[in-house]
């Protein structure tokens, strides 16, 4: 695992933050504004999350294909629907173009019969705790354990070692928190009908696949971070593997934005 870790780290391409685009599309959603008033890193990347959040309208099968956060939120407010991989897209290169590290994470039921990923969320890199912090702009959320956000190795762990005894799943801007065997009520979508957080959710986190880029200004035409068999150096890990090191560590050098 230490040689795929090397080659994810080696081979990741990160977005130049010198890209016009890059700066343009800060510009256009006044981004440096909607954070202004955060009192800590954790408040910022829980506005990012409503803001990315309340773009989308409608969920379901992609009526137009993009992976160009630049034309995604156009398209949204042009009627068009997404799945989460947007959603995703949309979060990632917005916290790029406030300094942050954040890449996109591809996960999937272990035993899933097709390699469409169940479901993508964010990872997003905190210097408060010195580690990854998952963040879903779908589903709103994220997860802690004794108040420490938690990556999306670690609730694979937790949640496999004991169905996520210790683990809290904190919903929405006021971090309501709720256990992760709960269910939460997320959004309603016209035509497709309701999100939920069920315990089906956390068993996406079975396979973690951390994709290789955070490049997603149109950079990659054709490669969606839904699919991870086309990405030449993806990380792909098993939480179910009790052989797996359970531990916050684990992941340390995986694109190390030092």
């Amino acid at each position: 695992m230490l040689a795929q870790q090397t080659s994810f780290q080696e081979h990741f391409l990160a977005q130049d933050r010198t890209d016009p685009l890059l700066q343009a599309y800060a510009e256009r959603y006044e981004l440096a504004k909607l954070v202004v008033d955060a009192k800590n890193e954790r408040e910022v990347f829980l506005i990012l999350n409503a803001w990315a959040h309340h773009w989308f309208t409608k969920f379901g099968h992609p009526s137009v294909k993009t992976e160009d956060a630049a034309a995604i939120i156009p398209c949204t407010e042009a009627g068009h629907i997404f799945y989460c991989a947007q959603y995703v897209i949309v979060y990632v290169v917005a916290a790029t173009a406030l300094g942050y590290h954040a890449r996109p994470v591809s996960i999937r039921l272990k035993d899933y019969p097709d390699p469409v990923s169940n479901h993508n969320v964010v990872e997003i890199w905190s210097e408060e705790y010195q580690k990854w912090m998952m963040i879903c702009p779908t589903e709103l959320l994220f997860m802690s354990k004794d108040n420490v956000p938690l990556n999306c190795y670690e609730i694979g762990c937790e949640w496999h070692k004991n169905r996520g005894a210790d683990i809290d799943v904190r919903f929405g801007p006021e971090q309501k928190k709720y256990r992760p065997t709960d269910e939460i009520f997320v959004h309603h979508y016209p035509n497709f009908g309701d999100i939920k957080f069920t315990t089906k959710a956390m068993d996406k986190y079975a396979k973690v696949a951390h994709i290789p880029t955070n490049q997603l200004l149109g950079q990659h035409a054709g490669k969606s971070i839904e699919f991870w068999e086309h990405w030449e150096h993806v990380h792909v890990t098993d939480t179910t593997d009790p052989a797996s090191m359970c531990e916050a560590t684990a992941l340390a050098p995986y694109y190390n934005p030092t």
